[in-house]
């Protein structure tokens, strides 16, 4: 089934249109950690880039670095870098999702050392996207890097939780979304923390994402929409009958 619009660009601009977003921010921890929160879609010009991160993390050495997670996800390939940055660090590394870690965001959650879950948080994998315009040599080659893509990230998934890169591809196809418990159990999180959701700053906004992107996303991350107001306007009354006793007025 053909979409109207591409989905990585509708999540995007769904996503930045306003709202209060923390973006990527940092603050430092007790006994020399630092902390950076990453509360945006993942993105070069929009929302959190690989160039950002870099720079956040460029003089941390060894010092211990905990990476907090509320993310819809965005550009694979921004992502990715940032992951392969948390892998390089020579120091303990940590990612707590505090509300959602969705698409290229899951690819960071499962880069540090140990990863762990507020309750009622989520992880979410599926297959990547692509926006092209080719003919059907160019569309099949692009499919075929899609596919490259899908295998590179199932890798990283089946590395964090011991399953077969197939059991992980098969999680992506489906669009598979994560709570806290189930990713325990699939050993793609290390840990619950219980005290995560009070502690973290922001954690409440896991819902003020727009995810109608997604094809299964579950009802407690649907926003509700806003009830329409039925009562009465009684100044809009109040201005029509005034602008119909002025016309009555005119024709006399």
């Amino acid at each position: 089934m053909l979409r109207p619009k591409n989905r990585l660009q509708q999540l995007i601009a769904e996503n930045t249109a306003g709202g209060d977003r923390r973006g990527l921010s940092i603050r430092q921890q007790g006994e020399g950690g630092v902390e950076i929160l990453v509360y945006d879609v993942i993105d070069p010009w929009y929302g959190v880039s690989a160039k950002g991160f870099s720079d956040a993390i460029a003089n941390i050495g060894t010092t211990p670095l905990t990476v907090r997670l509320n993310s819809p996800g965005g550009d694979v390939f921004e992502g990715r870098a940032i992951a392969s940055m948390i892998r390089a660090l020579p120091g303990p590394t940590c990612c707590v999702i505090d509300g959602l870690a969705a698409s290229a965001a899951s690819t960071i959650a499962v880069a540090a050392n140990t990863l762990e879950m507020a309750v009622g948080s989520f992880l979410m994998v599926h297959q990547s996207w692509v926006l092209t315009m080719d003919n059907a040599t160019g569309l099949r080659s692009m499919a075929d890097l899609l596919d490259k893509i899908d295998q590179s990230i199932a890798a990283d998934y089946a590395a964090k939780c011991g399953c077969t890169q197939a059991e992980a591809i098969a999680w992506m196809q489906a669009e598979t979304w994560f709570t806290a418990e189930e990713a325990l159990a699939c050993k793609l999180c290390d840990a619950i923390d219980s005290a995560a959701e009070d502690a973290a700053e922001g954690a409440s906004e896991m819902h003020n994402f727009n995810l109608s992107a997604f094809d299964r996303v579950p009802k407690a991350l649907i926003a509700p929409k806003p009830k329409r107001n039925t009562a009465p306007d009684a100044e809009a009354i109040r201005a029509q009958a005034a602008r119909r006793l002025r016309l009555l007025d005119h024709a006399a």
